[in-house]
């Protein structure tokens, strides 16, 4: 974990935006609907409500990527958040256009870019170093690791996340 976060900028970027977050937020968290995708979310509800009594409101739709229409359909359901957190749903450049509807934005992710987001905070190792990240399931655990916020229910989780990755893709 401390060489990845010292290597990686978006390990601490992702860090400092959580400790930079004000007491009892609201959190949007769009995260794919797979296990991987799911493990995430839970892992980063239970570190926002632990750490910073959050409430957290999680949406998972269909699709893989977040579509603007999608986030607007929910802001105009749920009401202003303050940050959105896109987690194991690619790191796609055209995130940035989002901001336009709620800052900050927060992507953790392992999938190969499809172009490289400027103006939001992401923290994925595939995309930032050129090395594999196995799960963003793991990725999201050491957050909560590095932020001092983890349980075995959230080692659980991680695992989880990461027994998809390896059954789908035994390879890697």
């Amino acid at each position: 974990i401390e060489e990845l976060y010292e290597k990686n900028p978006g390990f601490p970027a992702v860090v400092e935006t959580i400790q930079g977050l004000k007491k009892n937020p609201r959190i949007l968290n769009f995260s794919h609907h797979d296990l991987d995708g799911i493990s995430s979310a839970f892992i980063l509800k239970r570190l926002f409500e632990r750490k910073l009594g959050a409430e957290v409101v999680i949406r998972m739709p269909q699709h893989f990527k977040l579509w603007e229409e999608t986030l607007v359909e929910t802001l105009k359901q749920e009401g202003e958040f303050d940050l959105l957190v896109v987690s194991d749903k690619g790191t796609f450049e055209y995130y940035d256009d989002l901001r336009k509807h709620i800052e900050p934005i927060m992507i953790i992710d392992h999938h190969q870019l499809d172009g490289k987001p400027k103006d939001c905070i992401f923290f994925n190792p595939t995309v930032q170093n050129s090395e594999y990240a196995s799960a963003a399931s793991l990725l999201c655990h050491m957050v909560a690791r590095k932020l001092e916020s983890v349980d075995v229910f959230d080692d659980f989780a991680a695992l989880v996340g990461l027994s998809l990755i390896h059954i789908s893709e035994p390879t890697r």
